[in-house]
């Protein structure tokens, strides 16, 4: 690279390689930093083994340091399997426990608190004394008299009640026995009809009833079964 007559002396005693690169450092900083200062600066970063150069010629090249890649040997990899192993076993170890740890909480879960066992001893109590107070309210009631008219009224309509049922059940009976009587011969007798009816309501009786004196015709008859 040609120099100018405005050249600073001291750049023109650099090297042209030098020259070269401290004009492209300027450059890149647009100009803020001069030639002479930048390659000035890169010389005694050489020099002070900061950074790398290798010389070709007129040329200097500079580079970053680089570090010697780390040589991994065989004790460095049985090491590491050493290292490896023993986390495997506390892993092994901690997810034993953490079954462990899990079971008891569950079995804690099923457990009632010493909390929640009191309040239901508390609200036991309270309700037995809510229903002592009602029962002995109830048991001086019973001892009062009652009036005339209730007692009256309410058997009037228990009266009611059960005359309804009755006669629901006196038809009832009457339909079984009329169909009784359609099954049978005509001169079956009502003794032997209250039998017979008594035969097909409960078999288990007809070995005993069968011994009866005079009912052998009807036990050695074919039952009809009432539809």
């Amino acid at each position: 690279m040609l120099v100018d007559g405005n050249t600073n002396p001291e750049v023109a005693r650099l090297a042209p390689a030098e020259m070269k690169q401290a004009i492209e450092i300027s450059a890149n900083l647009h100009t803020a930093v001069t030639k002479a200062y930048a390659a000035r600066a890169l010389r005694d970063l050489w020099h002070d083994k900061q950074i790398g150069g290798q010389t070709a010629g007129k040329q200097v090249v500079y580079h970053a340091l680089q570090e010697a890649p780390n040589e991994v040997t065989s004790e460095t990899f049985v090491t590491l399997d050493e290292h490896i192993e023993k986390a495997q076993g506390k892993l092994s170890s901690l997810q034993i426990h953490k079954k462990k740890v899990r079971m008891e909480l569950a079995a804690l879960h099923a457990k009632p608190l010493l909390s929640e066992l009191c309040r239901d001893v508390d609200r036991l109590g309270r309700d037995q004394a809510t229903t002592r107070t009602i029962w002995l309210t109830m048991e001086g009631n019973a001892s009062m008299p009652v009036p005339v008219h209730m007692t009256r009224a309410r058997a009037e309509e228990d009266w009611k009640h059960w005359k309804k049922h009755a006669s629901s059940r006196a038809r009832i009976c009457r339909d079984l026995w009329r169909r009784c009587l359609d099954a049978l011969p005509g001169d079956t007798a009502w003794e032997e009809l209250w039998v017979w009816g008594i035969m097909v309501s409960f078999p288990a009786l007809r070995v005993l009833i069968g011994d009866y004196a005079g009912i052998s015709r009807i036990r050695r008859a074919p039952v009809t079964p009432i539809t």
